[in-house]
């Protein structure tokens, strides 16, 4: 079998320095990640050979596995084949895309959308265009998702991180932002490890009051918060003052990919000046029709909506009776604070045993010493399987000393 040669040419510290926990962990069998998994993302998978209860799933309604998805994608395949073979500028454009942009410029209410390849490519796009040149100052909240930090840091703007949540920061930064051109606040709607809010119905005051823009990311909300489910914007009802809605597919549409949804000229602009638009192969249109079945069952199966909400009330009520620290979860991403990475790991792998998966978050994701699980739960989970889940996650807490 021929082999490349190794990478050299002084990448061996660095390697042997980074790789050195990892090679460890997998030596002592404490390697927790990249789980090979058997079946779909439902209540429950396969995972060696048995069944596992999924306690951290994205596939928040449980679209994933609806046949209505499962038979749109199999009919756009027939149609449009595996793939474009191009980017959207040139012959990576099909008519399911076009459609799928009126579906969500429709579906949150905006004037136009575009669509992009991955949800990460997709707050690069907005931000990176948005963010072409020293007058802009783009003003974060310093928990946003790497996406976004990324983002900024491709960017040519100038950048000011605010506390998390901290309005008065926040104000201060803008006071002190009069000389930029253009100024855009970035939050993410729920913060994706620790399951909080974004406190936007302050963010738009001060927004207005300082006339500057504001850019949600709404990865995961959209579906279920607000009264249709239409995100946080929908929830504390500023849909009509935040600027700029992102969304990805690839949790509760159950797909992959992105978008941004604002006014034609955002939109338009973006489209012709973001490199991860330009330059990418579009969403296969087998994706393309399943994100837009998908959205059409949000709409019409509300039960799905309200059976999350029943599981994380449910799940979240557990872990609290139990003595487990959640954080200021509000969300179905809920953060189990455990502490010490090593103990982290040694609990998943015996949760794991116990048929039970959750995701494990360690430095650097987290901060050191701040260790976590970090569950995200779904409408497809039973009642019985949560409380088997919060009977090991009892049994294993106890165990390890953390309740």
């Amino acid at each position: 079998m021929l082999k490349t040669a190794p990478v050299t040419n002084g990448y061996e510290e660095d390697f042997a320095t980074f790789l050195a926990p990892i090679k460890e962990g997998k030596r002592q069998d404490m390697y927790v990640f990249e789980p090979p998994f058997e079946g779909p993302q439902a209540g429950k998978t396969g995972y060696n050979g048995k069944q596992v209860i999924m306690l951290t799933s994205n596939n928040y309604l449980g679209l994933s596995t609806h046949p209505e998805v499962i038979q749109a994608m199999k009919d756009a395949l027939d149609v449009y084949g595996s793939g474009t073979c191009g980017a959207r500028l040139h012959n990576g454009t099909t008519l399911l895309h076009k459609k799928l942009e009126e579906r969500v410029a429709e579906y949150l209410r905006t004037e136009d959308a575009v669509v992009v390849g991955t949800g990460y490519m997709t707050n690069l796009a907005a931000i990176t265009s948005l963010a072409s040149d020293e007058k802009t100052v783009i003003i974060t909240d310093q928990l946003n998702h790497m996406s976004i930090v990324d983002g900024i840091k491709m960017s040519n703007g100038q950048v000011r991180i605010f506390e998390h949540n901290n309005m008065e920061k926040l104000e201060y930064i803008l006071t002190k932002s009069d000389s930029f051109k253009k100024k855009l606040i970035v939050v993410d709607g729920v913060y994706s490890m620790d399951g909080d809010l974004a406190k936007l119905d302050k963010i738009v005051e001060l927004a207005e009051k300082y006339d500057a823009s504001i850019m949600v990311d709404e990865a995961h909300s959209l579906g279920f918060f607000g009264a249709t489910g239409r995100g946080v914007s929908e929830h504390f009802n500023v849909e009509n003052k935040v600027h700029i809605k992102m969304a990805t597919f690839s949790k509760t549409a159950a797909g992959v990919g992105g978008c941004i949804a604002s006014d034609k000229n955002t939109c338009d602009y973006i489209k012709h000046n973001a490199h991860q638009y330009i330059f990418s192969a579009s969403m296969p249109p087998s994706n393309i029709a399943g994100v837009i079945k998908a959205l059409e069952l949000i709409e019409k199966e509300t039960w799905r909506k309200e059976k999350l909400w029943h599981n994380t009330f449910r799940f979240r009520r557990g872990l609290l009776e139990l003595g487990y620290d959640i954080q200021n979860s509000l969300s179905p991403v809920i953060p189990i604070h455990i502490g010490d990475d090593l103990t982290t790991m040694k609990m998943t792998k015996m949760l794991l045993a116990e048929g039970v998966y959750i995701a494990t978050a360690i430095f650097p994701a987290v901060p050191m010493n701040k260790a976590r699980f970090r569950a995200t739960i779904t409408s497809s989970l039973s009642d019985e399987e949560i409380d088997i889940a919060l009977d090991k996650l009892e049994k294993c807490g106890k165990e390890f000393g953390i309740i």
